[in-house]
């Protein structure tokens, strides 16, 4: 898609949300404005288009990014309890908001500083006593703990722990494992989904997570991204073999998409 396709898609997708007409003055006239404000059946997400939340905290609502794996997971109860990783603006928790779902717990982890601002502000508008139930942290998830220096930008989809913005500003950041962030949750209580978007991290976390740890969850949602030295259908063997099934796509893709995975009973 060139640059005058994606412009066009843009502003078709802006039709799909409640204030459209100033969305489309600001994209027009005023292209420079990054920060907007959209509003969805009772939703008010702020998206910096300059920041390129478009990309992400938006196209969770719209087009609605995990729709496939929402309509897959037709048994899931009405109040969920989320691991959030790679939350971007909170895109994920405010889909499952606007399907009807309520969030009865969640971790939410954020990479970069200054989308973990955004994503904080959305949540606590639109989630009514967000700051009783959800820990949201600015930090990353990988397979050790500690803490990682790295470059990062006004914030992006593709802001990872090994990559670095040029015209960045320098953050110490603290890495939590899979096990650390399941520890936020009671020892009794299952995790409903967890949600994993952590541009290529993925690999270290899940291969040193427990198998027996991993299957806290119920359902795993998670983009596989394809990077040097690593192996998509490694890692998707790896995950069949910690208990889970592979219910969408039906087919494995190696290239970045967004897997379901439930866990066999």
């Amino acid at each position: 898609m060139n640059k005058l396709s994606q412009k066009i898609h843009g502003l078709k997708i802006l039709f799909k949300f409640d204030n459209t007409a100033q969305l489309l003055i600001n994209r027009l006239f005023f292209p420079n404005n990054g920060p907007n404000m959209y509003l969805l059946n009772g939703l008010e997400v702020l998206v910096d288009h300059s920041a390129g939340d478009q990309d992400g905290t938006r196209s969770c609502l719209v087009p609605g990014l995990y729709d496939p794996c929402f309509e897959a997971l037709g048994d899931l109860p009405r109040s969920l309890s989320i691991l959030d990783l790679g939350g971007n603006g909170g895109g994920f928790l405010l889909a499952l908001k606007h399907t009807g779902r309520e969030i009865r717990r969640a971790v939410v982890v954020e990479l970069n500083p200054h989308t973990h601002s955004r994503l904080t502000l959305n949540l606590l508008r639109n989630i009514p006593s967000c700051h009783k139930h959800i820990t949201i942290l600015n930090g990353a998830a990988g397979g050790a703990v500690g803490s990682l220096t790295v470059n990062l930008g006004r914030g992006s989809v593709g802001d990872s722990v090994t990559g670095s913005s040029q015209d960045g500003e320098e953050f110490t950041i603290p890495c939590h494992s899979f096990q650390t962030l399941a520890g936020y949750f009671p020892v009794e209580e299952e995790i409903d989904i967890c949600k994993i978007d952590i541009e290529g991290a993925e690999y270290s976390l899940l291969q040193n997570t427990p198998p027996e740890l991993l299957r806290r969850c119920r359902h795993i949602i998670i983009e596989i991204h394809e990077i040097p030295g690593e192996s998509v259908t490694a890692l998707l063997e790896f995950i069949a073999a910690a208990g889970f099934a592979r219910v969408h796509p039906p087919r494995p893709l190696l290239e970045n998409t967004v897997y379901l995975f439930s866990r066999r009973q």
